[in-house]
């Protein structure tokens, strides 16, 4: 990684959530690997038109016995003061006649990768950007559904959204802090329109930037 970085070289990084198969290519060899992304409308592929039909999808969700457990122990431990914020998720599995490919092309995010037969993912969300020195974040917590105005409402007078954003903004300039100096937040709670294909919503986003400190400084 530090070659590319060094050598102003365009790279692809895969870091799997258990975080015990990093990956690391050039462009060209993620492509040749079966990669395609998208990342803010900069692609390695030819764009394929693919019908915009309704796509089923069947969920295996885990049981009820095994999420209330995991539910029970996530309430104890915000109980006692050991987490402020917390998603609690488990895999799904997930069946559809449509390929990964295709549901690939569907996706409207602008960030998104396939891995041919393999790997699909997408998101709005651009969780970090690096331009020279600087390094920049962008928080997204918060939906709301309903036209601009009832959202904007709702923006300034729901608490509990309140407190949730300003607890993953707060996260991310503490985790900013330990290597970067200058940590601002350069725009607060502003709104993004997501749009998939059943419907449009609202997302609340922050921006926050730092410099990136050398080392020994």
């Amino acid at each position: 990684m530090a070659s590319f970085a060094s050598s102003n070289k365009p790279f692809f990084f895969l870091i799997d959530f258990e975080m015990e198969k990093p990956q690391l290519y050039s462009p060209e060899e993620a492509f040749d690997l079966g990669f395609k992304f998208e990342i803010n409308g900069v692609s390695n592929f030819t764009r394929k038109k693919v019908s915009q039909q309704t796509t089923p999808f069947s969920i295996i969700p885990v049981s009820k016995n095994r999420y209330a457990k995991a539910f029970k122990k996530v309430y104890n431990e915000i109980h006692n003061g050991n987490s402020f914020l917390l998603n609690l998720t488990f895999p799904s599995r997930i069946e559809s006649g449509v390929s990964l490919e295709n549901l690939f092309h569907l996706a409207h995010d602008s960030y998104k990768l396939l891995q041919k037969d393999n790997l699909l993912i997408y998101s709005p969300e651009c969780f970090i950007k690096i331009k020279g020195d600087w390094i920049y974040t962008f928080p997204m917590k918060g939906t709301f559904s309903g036209d601009l105005t009832e959202v904007k409402k709702k923006l300034k007078t729901d608490v509990k959204e309140l407190y949730e954003h300003n607890t993953i903004v707060d996260l991310m300039r503490n985790d900013l802090s330990r290597f970067a100096k200058n940590v601002q937040v350069s725009r607060f709670r502003y709104l993004k329109k997501i749009k998939t294909q059943k419907k449009e919503f609202y997302q609340t986003l922050s921006n926050t930037q730092s410099q990136i400190r050398k080392i020994g400084m």
